[in-house]
């Protein structure tokens, strides 16, 4: 079998190939299916006529005739690579040798192949296939070989199968006239490669063709796939009468593509057509022709699906009443009440009605049926058609929910949760079993309560031990006196992962336990006004429903409300705003501001929250100012954090951070906050934010009876305790200080703080701090030298060139090399000739030091020496330094990069090509090409590609050859041009290519903001590099996609629009 098997790919393969070489003589006149049009043939190569002999070679694809490459005498069966003019890259190529028939041993028509051959127009019966194609007797032979071995083939997309494909349209119309007769074929793989054919291939006759092929019952579940190509191909032709008509196609493959293209259309089918279907012998044609009614609006459509609710077959009849739900057509609730109370009994008609109107009063939350309609649907209770009587349960559910009224408990605490269980548990199963088990199984789990979910037999248990002790929930949950005692109410923002539960004053107790969040116990007078609020609005009443109001209830906000035992849950979805429910949010979030006292107990003092607050909550309610409950605040935050180890400190460290940025600092903090900072063994994240805090505290005003703190205090922790890890903050410290502080530091014994001071001073420059500056360069500690020279060389200080120029000169090594790098920073006279002294001298330590130097100093006649360092590629240190100083000389360094490009080493082209990349300029890219195309693995050089040219090749077999092709079809002089590209990829409304010059326009702005949205991080680095050029600032790299990058984007298109 599997010799078979084989077998048969290698006869296909080879008739697959004859066909190949046949096909030369009809190229010119075959217009092949390739991404781009081949140029036309010049000669008489593909013109059918007499060739010239002699040695030559043929290209397979486009039948172009090479006389100038030699041919392999080693090449396998007669067939090598060569480069070809026309399609102009290595192909393929047949070789001839000459003489007649260019050396080709063809068969005869008719005449058979060798023994043991497959029979030309075989078929999988054994019969022989008659075949009646034009052109040739070879042309037509090789046609009918390819389809002869198509019969051996199973699957419709296997490689040779779709090589085939490729074949047929090389021979014209030989393979056309294959391709008409393999379609009406009954073997997959022939009626496939028939129709792919005529639709890349074909006429427009042939399109018709494929048509009647279509509306006919295909082979084997082909029929979807078939459509599928044809939709792709011809959307023209696949007009949505036709696409209407196939959805009552006999095969079901057939009516889902038919369903899914019309349903994926932009514009509804239309009535005309979709009527017709609806009245069809076939149930699911009927079902896919209701769904799509569903999306068509006005009343011609409503009538239609009123029609349809009882319908015979279930699943058109349920999905009538879904789409009913959903209308917004105010006539529905009026229609949908006659269709179910119209008749003297309540028959299946009238039970589809019934739960159209339970959906729409689920889905919309609002009253539709109630005691007036009661006693009929209590007759239709004892009804004996069990699809009836459940209906009529799940709407006597949902008025007994919102009603108060104690004459419903008779039934709705009854024979309406019997019902109910009967149908959820699946006690009998009916034709309409599935359109009434989802809202009877909601109406039960409201009234009830409770959530076995779809758990039949745990229904059932729970009702026999129930049933006589069952009570009802209800959507009113009714008020007494002192009911706000037992109040709780629980806020949630799902999409947040946030939420909290206000607790009553009754509710409070040590074994309380809190589900949903952070808990905060109210006073009475805050419970009282909660529970007042609530009734306002009619949280607590009938006409307020509880339910999800939106869709994506995974995202939503919800407000729950527990009383007296009942709860009522009411969900936002994302998007969804309620006054009456801002309001509730507003006010709980009030309260839970107020309760944040709550969170800090001392763990010494209160054994809990709880404690705490009964501790405390005479001192909360009585009236004081907002500053006395921040400092009241502040000192239960602090109390609590000097208690707790270090490592037990950081969620209340954050919350004093957040009481300071809200202005309740305190002076009286100092002395505990600097405390705690000697109390930690390094200098981490949470050591500088105690250290911030301590700063802060020590400017907050002086009260009555503090004392002042002293930052010598602060610093000698700081110093003692971290070292030369606290630099950062011991400069904030010494900076905020004023004058005398950073004079005194400069005179201080300490190495570490005399260096910190020359930072301090020469960042002020006030009077007096450039003269103390220039002292510290001949300190005695050498550190100290390192630090005043590189304060120096930051702030480019003029006064210190002498001294600077002499130490990178002449000092040690440890001092010249951040003497030379400030050297390049100050500048001046003599300093490029220090820092080429330097580079070519023999001490190998100071030559990274003095190309960062040299690159430092933005001097366009230093542009040969920072690319001859460039070139040299052991010295890799100091590339990032080079390419960044090339970068800020712009435009005046880009001829000697162009020079660059063009260099041997191949080290320079890839940095010019990079530098110049950076800045959008677009030789660049086929340098970069280039350089990909001699190291492949080089990753920033491809992601650079993706960076300038806006598309990404990476996934490519040969990513360089890929971007060479994109490189072909594009305009070269306009990187703009690449971007736009990019954008209406992505449906962006993209500005012309004049609007992104110079500073742009608004249109521009908003359009590589939206860029800046997208998830490919290359394209958002190009919008990024396009933004910076705008407006001549630095924009930090977006955070990752979500909530974030949406408030960073917004931010950043502000700053852009405001000034534009």
């Amino acid at each position: 079998m599997r010799t078979h098997h084989v077998s048969t790919h290698r006869l296909l393969g080879l008739a697959i190939l004859l066909a190949s070489l046949l096909s030369s003589q009809a190229q010119a006149q075959v217009d092949l299916p390739r991404g781009k049009d081949l140029p036309k043939v010049s000669g008489g190569s593909g013109k059918g006529t007499s060739r010239p002999g002699g040695p030559h070679l043929i290209c397979t694809v486009c039948g172009e005739t090479n006389r100038t490459t030699k041919l392999d005498p080693l090449a396998r069966d007669g067939f090598q690579q060569a480069q070809c003019g026309v399609c102009r890259r290595v192909m393929l190529h047949r070789q001839v040798k000459g003489g007649p028939g260019d050396g080709l041993d063809l068969p005869q028509p008719g005449e058979p192949k060798e023994k043991g051959g497959i029979v030309p127009g075989g078929n999988p019966a054994g019969e022989e296939t008659p075949v009646p194609i034009s052109g040739s007797p070879t042309m037509a032979r090789a046609a009918a070989d390819i389809l002869s071995q198509l019969d051996q083939i199973k699957r419709s997309d296997d490689p040779l199968a779709m090589q085939a494909v490729e074949t047929l349209l090389s021979l014209g119309e030989p393979g056309l006239d294959a391709a008409r007769l393999a379609l009406a074929s009954d073997w997959p793989t022939r009626t496939m490669t028939g129709l792919r054919v005529l639709l890349r291939g074909g006429r427009a006759l042939d399109a018709e063709l494929v048509v009647r092929r279509l509306r006919t019952r295909m082979p084997g579940r082909l029929g979807g796939k078939a459509l599928d190509e044809f939709l792709a191909f011809y959307p023209v032709h696949a007009t949505p009468a036709l696409l209407c008509e196939l959805l009552e196609h006999p095969q079901n493959p057939v009516r889902t593509a038919a369903h899914r293209a019309l349903a994926g259309s932009p514009h509804p089918a239309p009535l005309s057509a979709l009527s017709p279907i609806l009245r069809s012998r076939n149930g699911d044609a009927r079902y896919k022709a209701t769904d799509l009614l569903s999306s068509i609006s006005g009343v011609e459509a409503t009538d239609l699906l009123l029609s349809l609710i009882d319908d015979p077959y279930p699943r058109v009849a349920r999905r009538s009443m879904e789409a009913l739900a959903q209308r917004e057509d105010p006539v529905i609730t009026d229609a949908l009440l006659a269709l179910a109370f119209g008749d003297r009994w309540i028959l299946r008609s009238g039970a589809c009605a019934l739960l159209a109107i339970v959906e729409r009063e689920d889905t919309r939350l609002e009253s539709i049926l109630g005691d007036a309609q009661a006693s009929a649907l209590l007759r239709g209770l004892e009804s004996k058609d069990e699809f009836v009587a459940g209906a009529c349960a799940t709407a006597l559910a949902g008025i007994g929910f919102r009603s108060n009224s104690p004459e419903t408990s008779v039934w709705l605490e009854k024979v309406v949760p019997a019902r109910l269980v009967r149908v959820v548990s699946g006690f009998t199963y009916f034709d309409d079993y599935e359109s009434l088990s989802e809202p009877a199984l909601r109406r039960l789990k409201q009234i009830s309560g409770l959530s076995h979910g779809s758990d039949g037999p745990a229904w059932a248990a729970w009702w026999v031990a129930d049933a006589e002790t069952f009570r009802a929930s209800r959507a009113v949950i009714p008020v007494q006196e002192g009911s706000h005692q037992m109040l709780q109410v629980v806020v949630e923002d799902r999409s947040m992962g946030r939420g909290f539960t206000l607790i009553g004053p009754a509710l409070a107790s040590g074994d309380s336990t809190v589900r949903d969040g952070e808990a905060f116990f109210l006073s009475s007078g805050q419970a009282r006004d909660l529970l007042d609020l609530l009734a306002v609005e009619g949280a607590l009443g009938a006409e307020l429903l509880p339910g999800v109001r939106g869709g994506r209830a995974e995202l939503a906000r919800s407000v729950e409300l527990r009383l007296d035992g009942r709860s009522k849950l009411f969900v936002l979805g994302p998007g969804i705003e309620e006054p009456w429910f801002e309001r509730i949010v507003l006010f709980a979030n009030s309260l839970r501001e107020r309760s944040m006292w709550q969170r800090y107990p001392h763990p010494e003092e209160h054994a809990s929250r709880l404690a705490l607050w009964r501790a405390d909550l005479t001192w909360w309610e009585m009236d004081h100012s907002d500053a006395e409950r921040q400092a009241r605040l502040g000192q239960l935050i602090l109390a609590r954090m000097v208690a707790l180890s270090p490592t037990q400190r950081d969620d209340d460290l954050l919350a004093l951070e957040d009481l300071y940025e809200a202005g309740g600092g305190d002076v009286s903090h100092f002395r505990d906050l600097t405390s705690m900072l000697g109390e930690e063994l390094y200098f981490t994240g949470r050591a500088l934010r105690l250290a911030s805090l301590a700063h802060r505290s020590a400017r907050e005003p002086l009260g009555a009876g503090d004392e002042a703190p002293s930052t010598d205090q602060l610093i000698g922790v700081l110093h003692d305790r971290f070292g030369a890890d606290a630099v950062l903050a011991i400069s904030e410290v010494v900076s905020s200080a004023g004058y005398g502080a950073a004079h005194s530091a400069a005179r201080d014994p300490r190495s570490l703080i005399r260096a910190v001071a020359a930072f301090v001073l020469a960042e002020r420059m006030e009077p007096g701090d450039e003269a103390r500056l220039l002292q510290l360069l001949d300190d005695d500690a050498i550190d100290v030298r390192v630090a005043a020279i590189q304060a120096c060389g930051v702030n480019a200080l003029p006064a210190a060139r002498e001294q600077v120029f002499l130490a990178a000169s002449a000092g040690s090594p440890d001092l010249r090399v951040p003497a030379l790098f400030a050297t390049g920073q100050i500048g001046g006279t003599g300093a490029r000739d220090i820092l080429i002294t330097a580079l070519t001298g023999e001490d190998r330590r100071l030559h990274q030091a003095a190309a960062e130097g040299i690159a430092a100093l933005k001097d366009p006649k230093a542009i040969p020496i920072m690319l001859s360092l460039l070139r040299h590629g052991e010295r890799t240190g100091a590339f990032p330094t080079l390419r960044q100083g090339l970068l800020d000389l712009g435009e005046e360094a880009w001829d000697h990069l162009f020079s660059a490009l063009r260099s041997p080493s191949q080290v320079l082209r890839r940095e010019a090509a990079l530098i110049l990349a950076r800045q959008n300029v677009p030789e660049a890219a086929p340098a970069l090409m280039r350089a990909l195309a001699e190291d492949p693995a080089d990753v920033p050089v491809a992601r650079e590609l993706c960076v300038l040219t806006c598309v990404d090749q990476r996934a490519s077999a040969d990513p360089a050859e890929a971007w060479f092709r994109w490189w072909d079809d594009v305009i070269h002089d306009d990187p703009h041009s690449w971007l736009r590209a990019a954008g209406e990829i992505r449906r962006l409304n993209t500005p012309p290519s004049e609007a992104f010059l110079g500073r742009g326009t608004r249109a521009v702005v908003v359009f590589l903001v939206e860029i800046m949205g997208e998830e490919a991080d290359w394209l958002v680095e190009r919008a990024r590099r396009e933004l910076e050029r705008m407006g001549g600032e630095p924009i930090s790299a977006p955070p990752p996609l979500g909530p974030e990058r949406e408030a960073w984007l917004l931010s950043l298109l502000q700053s852009f629009i405001a000034d534009r």
